[in-house]
C-alpha cells in the first residue's frame, strides 16, 4: 500500500498517540503508588465560570483519562483507516493526556485550570 506523504504523516502521529497512551496508562496509572484527591478549578475570576470545581482521585483520574485517550487513538486508527481526516481524535487525544499527566502531577493538590491555559497564551 503506498501512502502519500500526508497519510504517512498521520498513521506516524496515530501511532504516537497510541503509544504515548499506553505509557500514561502504565505510568500515571498502574505505577502511581499513592493516590491523594485532586481538583480541577474552572474559574476565571469572576468573569467566567464553566465548573466551579471538579475534585476526583488521581488514580482514578490518571487511569480514566489515559484509557480515554488509548480509545480515541483507536478511534482515530479506524478514521485512518477510512482515510478521513484525524484532527477531532488528536485534538482529544492531547487533552486526555494531557488531564491524565495533571492528575498525576497534582495529586493532592488544587490546579486553577482555567487560569494555567491563560498564562499559556
Amino acid at each position: 500500500m503506498n501512502l502519500t506523504p500526508i497519510q504517512l504523516r498521520r498513521r506516524r502521529g496515530v501511532f504516537s498517540m497510541a503509544i504515548l497512551s499506553l505509557a500514561s496508562l502504565i505510568g500515571f496509572g498502574f505505577l502511581q503508588k499513592n493516590t491523594a484527591p485532586v481538583t480541577f478549578r474552572f474559574v476565571l475570576e469572576k468573569e467566567w465560570v464553566a465548573i466551579h470545581e471538579w475534585t476526583l482521585d488521581s488514580r482514578s483520574g490518571s487511569y480514566g483519562f489515559s484509557a480515554a485517550a488509548l480509545l480515541i487513538s483507536l478511534w482515530a486508527f479506524f478514521q485512518f483507516r477510512r482515510d478521513k481526516k484525524v484532527q477531532v481524535q488528536s485534538a482529544l487525544g492531547g487533552f486526555s493526556l494531557l488531564m491524565a499527566f495533571m492528575c498525576w502531577a497534582a495529586s493532592g493538590k488544587m490546579i486553577p485550570f482555567i487560569g494555567a491555559l491563560t498564562q499559556l497564551i
